[in-house]
């Protein structure tokens, strides 16, 4: 199928199409730009629906991944948008910042939408980016759409008709108030150890810290951290550390409950996991504690949500591990001659009763890697776009991962995880990045996966 020159295909993978374990539902979208953004419209009354901005081409899903998009290419100039309602009749609208004007696109059934520009504001938006960026531009105040715009001198929100609804001027050294921080060196690193390849990774020797203020409302209600899951390469440090500066991740994946997981990479190797569990979140009880416990395998680092494989409540641990070569001349050579190399991962579920988790493996699977995956010292090498999700909405975390350059699969836990995936897919070009979409189907509550290449997008789901 071919629309205004960007081919749109929804396909439906089955075994012996694409060497799958199982069905995927799988919509292939061609990309003008391999950084295009996707994003799901958040805080609608209509369901929630894919946006993709490729360049200066909008294109909205508005019947989801499988179906013609609504297509708008942005004014030239454009430098900021937002897809939010902003009329309140459940219907979001694209507003976009093109110099000191302030446009915006309505929808009304399936008429192409209309165009008009709102007002125009000196905005520091107008120079922010060389062309269209996502930006939080519509929010909400007294269950009111406004649009949030900061100038030079302050942050202004205005509503759709260009009436001035309040303004909060910057303090005078340009800073929130209640952000301190003392002085700090930086210095870039390489390899990257928690961006993604191709990007600019800094390292710090002091932390920043900020106080949340409401502009010109009482502070939000405090709520409890879920996690500082740091990188690698601070967890590796860790373990050379007094405990307060493990990294850290909540035992309990919903509920606000101090209970945390403090985690290190042991030391020599750093190849195996050290775990600390304080049920008082507390790192000076577990500083005194000698129950520092030992788990053969590297943790994966949650990339938000902490795993819960089998829906209990508690988060689990998955770690990765791959068999070392022989020390001698022959085990080398041989080591070296193979194109790929095992990676098993395993699972380890919280046992409530002991108050920690299985030092035996609750569910295992190996694939085998290719050998290049092991060299590149990035982050979570040679696990490559590993991801916990929720392909079905059933509140159990699967477990998503590369299996090869083309290779996608995701594992279902059930009272231990299946040698070969539950649903898996290969593609014609190599998947150079992953990105899911937390709850995109709103009567299910299942996540959308979404992989990339050079020059394509997939968009994964299960029928």
């Amino acid at each position: 199928m071919t629309l205004t020159g960007i081919r749109e295909a929804a396909l439906i993978l089955c075994v012996g199409a694409l060497s799958l374990g199982a069905s995927f539902n799988v919509a292939e979208i061609h990309l003008d730009h391999p950084d295009a953004h996707v994003f799901l419209t958040q805080g609608i009354s209509e369901s929630p629906m894919i946006v993709i901005l490729d360049g200066y081409t909008l294109r909205l899903y508005r019947n989801g991944p499988d179906s013609p998009p609504t297509t708008i290419t942005l004014p030239p100039g454009a430098t900021a948008m937002d897809v939010s309602d902003t009329n309140d009749d459940g219907i979001p609208e694209v507003v976009v910042v093109v110099g000191t004007e302030i446009h915006r696109f309505e929808f009304s059934g399936d008429s192409p939408p209309s165009h008009a520009v709102l007002f125009s504001l000196n905005s520091v938006l107008r120079a922010s980016s060389p062309r269209p960026y996502p930006r939080v531009i519509v929010t909400r105040v007294e269950d009111t759409a406004v649009l949030a715009l900061p100038t030079a001198e302050a942050l202004e929100l205005w509503s759709p008709l260009g009436d001035l609804f309040a303004r909060h001027p910057w303090a005078d050294d340009g800073l929130d108030g209640g952000f301190t921080a003392a002085s700090f060196s930086a210095r870039a690193y390489r390899p990257n150890q928690a961006g993604q390849p191709g990007t600019l990774e800094l390292r710090l020797t002091s932390t920043a810290n900020a106080t949340p203020q409401a502009l010109g409302h009482e502070a939000p209600e405090a709520r409890l951290f879920r996690s500082r899951t740091g990188t690698p390469l601070q967890a590796r440090d860790a373990a050379l550390r007094p405990l307060p500066a493990w990294p850290w991740f909540s035992l309990h994946t919903e509920a606000d409950n101090p209970a945390r997981v403090f985690f290190a990479f042991d030391p020599p190797g750093f190849t195996d996991t050290l775990l600390r569990i304080s049920m008082a979140g507390n790192a000076a009880e577990s500083e005194s504690s000698p129950l520092r416990r030992r788990y053969a395998g590297t943790l994966v680092l949650p990339d938000g949500k902490t795993p819960d494989l089998n829906a209990d409540g508690f988060s689990d641990i998955v770690l990765w591990s791959t068999p070392r070569p022989g020390k001698s001349v022959q085990a080398l050579l041989r080591a070296a001659s193979e194109r790929d190399w095992p990676v098993r991962i395993t699972a380890h579920l919280f046992a409530v009763g002991k108050n920690r988790h299985d030092s035996r493996p609750s569910g295992s699977l190996t694939f085998r890697a290719p050998l290049a995956w092991f060299l590149k010292r990035e982050w979570g090498a040679p696990v490559r776009n590993f991801r916990f999700l929720d392909v079905d909405g059933d509140g159990a975390s699967e477990i998503g991962v590369s299996t090869g350059p083309t290779k996608f699969g995701v594992w279902r836990y059930a009272e231990g995880l299946k040698s070969a995936p539950d649903y898996d897919a290969t593609f014609p070009d190599e998947i150079t990045g992953i990105e899911i979409l937390k709850k995109a189907n709103p009567e299910t509550g299942a996540d959308l996966i979404t992989l990339r290449s050079s020059g394509n997008l997939y968009i994964l789901s299960i029928p």
